[in-house]
């Protein structure tokens, strides 16, 4: 990202405040494996799709749940008694949450090896009805994966937090070889097929994705705002880690990030976003920032405005430039073209805040996110 001209000095007040207002916050979730299973034809009078996911980490437990895609527009999740399920988690998605409930998943399997997916889980719905999902790749070759932004933000409609869903190693399930059978009540049903191939195989629209990095960029907040010092050049602010330059004589955030184990993702500003306390009032200054994590799941671009106007800062992220993948594979390439919603679903959404400026006990923040339209 080339670098931006920095900002104007006449924008700040005459000396820097010792505090810093953060306005902005990065969450991740770490998840062992995932699975997306699309219904197509006849579909089912309940659900358009079901979600697999396993966990084997210290915030969730060890186990599996299963997101039951509601046709209209929420969620259920069935979950193993020792799987952790925090409800403000899904309630990002679609059209939210519906119900949590608890089912054993007797004899559930979800594993991911070299040549695929290997899955065999079976529970009852709300209605007591018989979910079967199998799916299981039997091939030759092992399974070519690439990295990809998943575009779940895209089905949110009053969305809580921007949902980044990060999988570096990502793939859909091949046609020859594959098992695949999805029943409901005992009735079977179909799933598609990608338009062209990839690598010479044919795939069906089943995806799957080892280690998914789960990142929700600014959840919303109606509450105080608490400064971290400006004076240190790296601060861990509520497990962000803020890095602090040094511009037009005043503290900047140059770039904020989130580790998961080996996993991150990284929010860097340029120009270095200013603290909202060391602006004059009438100041109004605008910059670019770039969200990103592994190399093979590409970028988000975007832009920020901060202006003051007497005692109360507004902030305004537009994700601007949506995803831009990093795969050169002409196969891969394609789909991102018929199926533009990978790269424009971030061009949608809108991240706005105000700021009331106080004593160091009364910064509050009002903050949110919403859907708008876009041309392009």
């Amino acid at each position: 990202m080339a670098g931006a001209p920095p900002n104007p000095r006449d924008a700040f007040t005459g000396s820097p405040a010792d505090r810093f207002l953060n306005p902005f916050r990065l969450h991740v979730d770490p998840m062992a494996r995932l699975l997306l299973i699309d219904l197509t034809g006849d579909l089912d009078l309940v659900y358009r799709g079901f979600e697999p996911q396993a966990f084997d980490d210290a915030v969730h437990g060890r186990g599996v749940i299963v997101l039951g895609w509601r046709r209209d527009g929420r969620i259920d999740v069935f979950h193993q008694s020792q799987v952790r399920v925090a409800a403000a988690t899904y309630s990002i998605a679609g059209e939210g949450l519906h119900r949590i409930v608890e089912r054993p998943l007797d004899g559930a399997r979800f594993v991911i090896g070299p040549m695929g997916v290997d899955a065999d889980l079976s529970f009852d719905d709300l209605e007591g009805r018989r979910i079967e999902l199998r799916i299981v790749e039997r091939n030759e070759r092992p399974a070519e994966r690439f990295g990809l932004l998943a575009p779940m933000g895209d089905v949110a409609s009053r969305p809580a937090a921007m949902p980044l869903v990060l999988l570096r190693d990502f793939g859909f399930v091949r046609v020859a070889g594959a098992e695949v059978q999805i029943a409901i009540d005992g009735r079977p049903h179909g799933v598609g097929r990608l338009p062209i191939p990839i690598d010479g195989q044919r795939r069906h629209m089943l995806r799957y994705a080892e280690a998914p990095l789960i990142a929700t960029v600014n959840p919303a907040q109606d509450g105080p705002l608490v400064p971290i010092a400006a004076h240190v050049d790296a601060v861990d602010d509520a497990g962000d880690l803020v890095t602090l330059v040094d511009g037009a004589g005043h503290r900047a955030i140059e770039r904020i990030e989130r580790r998961s184990g080996a996993q991150f993702v990284r929010w860097t500003f340029d120009r270095p976003f200013p603290n909202p306390l060391d602006l004059r009032p009438g100041a109004d200054l605008a910059g670019r920032f770039v969200l990103e994590s592994d190399p093979r799941v590409g970028r988000v671009r975007g832009e920020y405005r901060v202006e003051r106007e007497a005692d109360r800062v507004r902030v305004r992220v537009v994700p601007s430039g949506g995803w831009t993948p990093s795969e050169r594979r002409w196969s891969v390439r394609f789909i991102y073209a018929v199926a533009p919603v990978f790269r424009r679903w971030p061009k949608t959404y809108r991240w706005d805040a105000e700021i009331e400026l106080g004593a160091a006990a009364e910064v509050r923040m009002r903050s949110g996110w919403a859907r708008v339209r876009t041309g392009r």
